[in-house]
């Protein structure tokens, strides 16, 4: 799809690299563009893991690239990026240091688009361009801390549970592709090129899709439950919940097939409309009910 398509990545850590991979994946020809000393991926693997003496975590947001390596701060190394975006077509630039290093280096937005009018630039940033945080250092788990994220999930009796994965980074990594993506879309049509924001902030509130519009549309989010509902928001049962042996994931059954399932007159006094309006009261009948059996038998 993006064959043609020429991309300058200046990308480290996750969200950056995942989205040049994205790119990269559709057909783009993505430079990686280092330091002298490497990017910071290719000396940090989670749980220290390497394949061949090669980072993992390096490997996993950075196939199907092309890497240079050069003095950003030098007047040769800036010259080398002023004449891949003049003269060789690698008009496309995806970066995602914090807000202004780019400009310092005299290869900011302004300046690269008087080079080539039809740039598209793409910042990926943890906060956006502007706002109290701008200088703030921006990453997956700060942001699911402050954006409420984790305020969602996790038994009422615990402390806010971030997920167990980078999905902030990842989902605002294929938000920037998406919007680069549609960006050389438009050139095509207009021959017109687009600057492009990318926060991590943006990223985890549109994760929050149904929660933040239910609650600012008059929606009630009930507390975090004890029981094995997982979210805020749904009706009873939705979540993760314990047998006579195992575990069940369950989403959205029925009352009918509730009824059905449990004991006779387990669930006498309720009726399907309390699965959503008293979903935490009905939703400890479930619990009780699912230890009666093993996982199997359910």
């Amino acid at each position: 799809m993006l064959e043609g398509v020429k991309v300058l990545s200046f990308t480290h850590y996750l969200q950056g690299p995942s989205a040049a991979q994205a790119l990269a994946d559709l057909g783009a020809d993505v430079v990686k563009v280092e330091s002298c000393r490497g990017a910071y991926e290719r000396g940090w693997s989670g749980c220290n893991t390497y394949k061949n003496g090669v980072s993992v975590f390096y490997l996993m947001a950075n196939r199907n690239q092309r890497g240079v390596a050069l003095d950003l701060k030098s007047d040769e190394g800036r010259e080398t990026i002023y004449r891949l975006v003049r003269d060789k077509g690698y008009d496309v630039i995806l970066e995602n240091f914090r807000p202004g290093v780019m400009d310092k280096l005299g290869l900011g937005y302004e300046e690269l688009k008087k080079l080539n009018p039809g740039v598209i630039y793409c910042s990926c940033t943890g906060y956006g361009s502007s706002g109290p945080k701008v200088r703030k250092p921006g990453q997956d788990l700060l942001i699911q801390g402050m954006s409420g994220l984790a305020a969602l999930a996790g038994p009422g009796d615990h402390p806010p549970m971030p997920t167990g994965t980078a999905l902030v980074d990842q989902h605002g990594a294929i938000l920037a592709a998406l919007g680069i993506t549609a960006a050389v879309y438009d050139r095509d049509k207009t021959g017109k090129g687009h600057r492009i924001e990318a926060s991590l902030l943006g990223s985890a509130l549109d994760l929050q899709i149904e929660p933040i519009g239910y609650y600012l549309n008059g929606g009630t989010l009930t507390p975090r439950a004890d029981t094995g509902l997982s979210t805020r928001i749904h009706q009873s049962p939705y979540g993760i919940y314990k047998t006579a042996d195992k575990y069940i994931t369950l989403s959205l059954t029925s009352f009918e097939n509730l009824e059905q399932a449990f004991t006779p007159g387990a669930l006498e006094g309720f009726s399907a409309k309390d699965q959503m309006d008293n979903r935490i009261e009905f939703d400890k009948v479930v619990c009780r009910e699912l230890l009666k059996r093993t996982t199997n038998e359910w």
